[in-house]
């Protein structure tokens, strides 16, 4: 027994010998890994440092874990890490982990949540004191696309028009962007490059030859609608409306329609010494509510020609008459 006791002594005092050569960590100043990391965003001239921006982000599609950050920090000490961005356009980015050696190291950030709306989305990165800021792009909700109809609507394509008024040229260029507006449908946007006279135009299309644009029927009109300007799938001489939309005229409230006729069918037109074939030739009257009756104050014509889209825009009525035709083309 008394052997016992010698050999529990001698394991105790080891024991008690060996903690006290062991270095004081301390978890309040991050000397060990359950403290925190002594860490930044930035290197040391406190310049952010390249964030990485991994996976798709898509409008209404919940981020999967293909959807992350690469961000390199500057580590001073070892520890735990916790690094977050705050939330934007309905989704945001945190993680936590380990720094287990110093210098530059590259963690992974996850995405969490659903984008919202497709546009370029920002936020801030925080870790410990330092942050930054990173920018990531959401994609719209697919949208119907055909290059063989009559308007095409493909990424990066583009028209070149001559607007005879200003003897000047401006071009359209699909943006890899989609806008969202009441009522759920989706538009293509297409982008001028000349923002000083022209604004974005927003267009869509059903796929069963229905052409749409969000658009106000005029400078007064009090919103914008979603018309149909073309019709692909109706006979010549087919026509329909728009809603009815509050403006005002001469300084008075009224009501604004636009009616639209197919004129013309499958017919060639020369533009600017190029002949376009199946084109559709479309009548468009802006009709105001004058004493109880719309009546049509202005006309004009628009042609759509099939694989290439809008190619010439008419306003004979005009003095001198508006033209806005197109130079040249690129379709994807």
């Amino acid at each position: 027994m008394k052997r016992i006791f010698h050999i529990l002594l001698f394991i105790l005092v080891t024991i008690f010998a060996f903690l006290s050569c062991q270095k004081d960590y301390s978890y309040e100043t991050g000397t060990a890994l359950g403290g925190t990391a002594g860490a930044t965003l930035t290197d040391s001239l406190g310049n952010c440092k390249n964030i990485t921006i991994k996976g798709t982000y898509k409008m209404d599609t919940v981020l999967t874990d293909s959807n992350y950050l690469k961000v390199i920090l500057t580590v001073v000490t070892p520890g735990r890490y916790k690094i977050y961005s705050d939330t934007t356009n309905g989704f945001w980015f945190i993680d936590s982990g380990y720094a287990l050696s110093t210098g530059a190291v590259t963690v992974k950030v996850k995405g969490y949540g659903k984008p919202i709306l497709p546009q370029a989305s920002n936020f801030i990165l925080y870790l410990n004191s330092s942050l930054c800021t990173f920018t990531v792009a959401v994609n719209g909700v697919s949208v119907y696309t055909d290059n063989s109809d009559y308007f095409p609507n493909s990424i990066a394509s583009n028209w070149t028009y001559f607007n005879n008024y200003i003897s000047d040229t401006v071009r359209y260029t699909v943006s890899s962007y989609v806008g969202v507006v009441t009522g759920g449908n989706t538009y293509n946007i297409f982008v001028p490059s000349d923002t000083l006279n022209y604004g974005d135009n927003f267009y869509r299309k059903d796929g069963t030859g229905n052409y749409y644009e969000y658009t106000y029927l005029d400078d007064s009109a009090t919103a914008p609608t979603d018309y149909a300007f073309l019709k692909d799938n109706v006979a010549q001489g087919t026509t329909w409306y728009s809603d009815s939309v509050s403006t005002t005229l001469n300084g008075k409230s009224t009501k604004l329609q636009y009616r639209l006729t197919i004129q013309a069918k499958n017919i060639s037109v020369s533009i600017n010494g190029t002949t376009y074939n199946n084109v559709i030739k479309v009548q468009t009257d802006q009709m105001y509510k004058i004493n109880g009756t719309y009546t049509s104050l202005l006309s004009w014509y628009d042609y759509y020609a099939k694989g290439i889209g809008w190619i010439d825009e008419e306003y004979p009525t005009l003095s001198p008459p508006f033209s806005f035709t197109i130079k040249k083309y690129k379709v994807y």
